[in-house]
């Protein structure tokens, strides 16, 4: 369908409020009502193209109030008319401001809709697309504004058309305003378009058995429902094509085959028909049977749930309604499970006897006899033991070694329990090599346990066991400056019986000890080793009695040496030209000392004027090393010492410590000779001890 519609100014229209009148057209099965002045030649009209019925009779847009008021409300529907004059107006006027000064100007735009054909109840019945096209006799550019209401909602806008996909189904109000950029208006302009995609929901009730007795009576019932175009037209026939009313009683008096249908349509012309085939026989009396179908056991046992298929059977009679089950325990039946229809089915439960009563009802309510079915269950193996232990044995070629096994199955019994040789036999032990037992039981449900053990034929074992020590690596020199971590392996042919361990001290003492039984490796901590040369002492014994013993040497000296100096006897100022004797020794009571010098001779140089250093070196034979540094000052033979007074040393006898320039010490805070350095820290010196690598 396509709609033109043009509209003048709004001014144009004030004007002629107090002429206008309402005159309702009717084009193409729409009504439509104009606006147009009474005395005025040019009044604006509307033509609108509608093939077919594409708008309902009732849907027709009326101009009855300025633009502002048709903004705001929707078009109504209009009271029927009588049928309009040739000259009446095809479509509706929208009077609005135009872009000129003109006292009478003609709206330039013009609002095309294009639809496409209802069908003949009005309704649409598949997805549409509502076009929306203005044009504009002045070329401006307008926008379309649109929005839906009822059952789609939705709105949008764009520039000069529009495409709005109507897509749900029931009544959906489209409104459509346009405006260009001269300020020109056209609409608001609305369409209902009525969406029924669905057929109609159509049931018949009743007759719903597949079988009736000769003479039976039926009552006839259907329901029709339709959500969005509702019923046009709800019925039912039984037999014969008369359409019947619901509750219609119908006397089932011939033999046959027979239907009755349902059917209907909505007000959208969609038609649906639900139909139901019967058949009507003589009464019978013979009670169906029942198939029992399950999975194939194992000499009459299960090994766990299965699934049982029952199907009845009616042969020539009213037919299976439906089969039922029930569970049969202790002689004790359960409630019956049925399950309509001529097949079901249920699987059994866990382990145990897994007994049921079974049956079928056909459709004259012919019940069966209840026909006992069992499913023995044992999902349990078998329980097996043998004489051999699980880690295995070794022997020796000839040895003498009995296999003693047995098996067991608490609920289906034992068919099966075999090994290699019979229960009570020896094995072969006559080749050297190890070899694998398998006891094998099977319970008669099929469950299978195997028991996997092994032996080894060996020669005799007369070795004690390989013992190896692994430790990081000491010093380049050989020793320790900290205990290590020790730890001891070992492995032999046999089981391990145990491992013991001590540590030997130099003077041959037992600094500590300790055992482990049944390992293989153990680990002695660095700090149960003492100070100076031990020895860890390994003894191991195998599960034979065979017997090994290794020593590991440890040598730790964690202390830096010592160094003493006994000439001269205090450091301070010495005189030009002094003879002063210089001695020194070193001492280390671990490794020993394996180096003791200094920068100097036997005298302390006093040629050289100022300040002066002697620097005393000692490294034990672990690597360690001490270094002393001893500053003193040489001065002139003439100068006074500070103090005043003259004499060998400083004047008054009182030294200077060179290295720090402090002032004169007291006699009695001097180190008497024979001062003993420790770590190489005296009076006017520096001490530095290092470790060697």
């Amino acid at each position: 369908m396509t709609t033109t519609i043009t509209s003048s100014r709004s001014r144009w229209l004030a004007a002629l409020l107090a002429t206008t009148a309402v005159v309702p057209l009717v084009l193409g099965g729409c009504t439509v009502s104009a606006v147009a002045a009474a005395s005025d030649a040019d009044a604006a009209t509307a033509s609108v193209e509608a093939p077919g019925d594409a708008l309902a009779p009732t849907e027709a847009a009326r101009v009855e109030a300025p633009a502002a008021e048709l903004a705001s409300e929707p078009a109504a529907e209009p009271e029927p008319a009588a049928e309009p004059s040739p000259a009446a107006p095809q479509a509706e006027l929208v009077p609005t401001a135009a872009s000129t000064n003109d006292p009478d100007p003609q709206n330039p735009l013009e609002l095309k809709f294009t639809l496409p054909e209802v069908n003949a109840h009005g309704w649409y019945t598949e997805d549409l697309v509502v076009s929306v096209r203005v044009t504009s006799a002045i070329s401006s550019t307008a926008i379309v504004e649109w929005s839906t209401s009822g059952a789609q909602t939705g709105s949008g806008e764009s520039i000069g058309s529009a495409s709005i996909p109507i897509t749900t189904g029931g009544q959906t109000v489209l409104t459509v305003t346009a405006t260009d950029d001269e300020g020109n208006t056209v609409g608001p302009v609305t369409r209902r378009i009525k969406l029924d995609k669905t057929k109609p929901n159509i049931a018949l009730l009743s007759p719903a058995k597949p079988v009736y007795r000769l003479g039976d009576s039926v009552t006839l019932e259907y329901a029709c429902d339709d959500p969005e175009s509702g019923m046009n037209n709800c019925g039912a026939t039984i037999i014969n094509n008369t359409t019947r009313n619901n509750g219609y009683v119908q006397v089932l008096d011939q033999l046959g085959t027979f239907e009755a249908r349902a059917h209907g349509a909505n007000e959208a012309g969609l038609f649906w028909a639900d139909p139901h085939s019967f058949r009507v026989i003589a009464d019978e009396t013979v009670a169906p049977t029942v198939d029992v179908q399950a999975p194939g056991g194992h000499d009459g046992w299960w090994t766990g749930p299965v699934t049982v298929t029952l199907t009845g059977d009616d042969g020539d009679g009213s037919g299976v309604q439906r089969v039922e089950y029930r569970t049969l325990e202790g002689g004790v039946p359960g409630p019956w499970v049925s399950v309509a229809g001529a097949t079901a089915t249920f699987p059994t439960a866990g382990e145990g006897d897994n007994r049921y009563q079974v049956r079928a009802v056909d459709w004259f309510d012919n019940v069966g006899v209840a026909q006992t079915v069992s499913f023995p269950t044992d999902a349990t193996a078998p329980v097996v033991t043998a004489s051999l232990p699980e880690a295995g044995v070794t022997v020796e070629p000839g040895d003498e070694l009995v296999l003693d096994f047995d098996c067991t199955d608490a609920r289906s019994g034992i068919e099966v329990c075999e090994a290699p040789v019979a229960n009570g036999e020896a094995l072969d032990t006559s080749e050297l090599g190890t070899f694998e037992v398998v006891v094998r039981a099977v319970d008669r449900a099929g469950n299978e346990t195997r028991l996997v053990r092994s032996y080894t034929v060996a020669a005799a074992d007369v070795d004690g066991p390989v013992i190896e020590f692994s430790a990081r690596a000491p010093e380049a020199s050989g020793w320790y400056f900290f205990g290590p971590d020790v730890t001891v392996t070992a492995s032999d042919a046999s089981a391990m019986g145990i491992i013991e361990w001590r540590i030997i001290a130099a003077d041959g003492r037992v600094y500590t000890n300790g055992d482990r039984s049944g390992v293989t490796e153990l680990t002695v901590a660095g700090f149960d080793f003492p100070q100076g040369v031990s020895t860890l002492r390994i003894h191991a014994v195998d599960a034979l009695g065979n017997a090994s013993d290794a020593e590991y040497l440890v040598r730790i000296d964690g202390d830096a040496p010592r160094v003493v100096v006994t000439s001269p006897a205090e450091f301070g100022d010495f005189e030009q030209g002094a003879v002063v004797p210089f001695a020194f020794t070193c001492a280390d009571d671990v490794s020993g000392v394996a180096s003791c010098e200094s920068s100097v001779g036997a005298t302390l140089p006093t040629d050289v004027l100022g300040e002066q250093l002697v620097t005393i070196v000692a490294t034990d034979a672990a690597g360690q090393s001490t270094t002393v540094e001893l500053a003193y000052r040489v001065v002139r033979a003439s100068d006074p010492a500070p103090g005043g007074g003259n004499g060998g040393a400083t004047g008054n006898g009182a030294p200077h410590l060179a290295s720090t320039g402090a002032g004169p010490v007291l006699p009695w805070a001097l180190l008497a000779l024979g001062l003993l350095v420790v770590g190489g820290v005296a009076i006017g010196s520096v001490s530095v001890v290092r470790r060697g690598r």
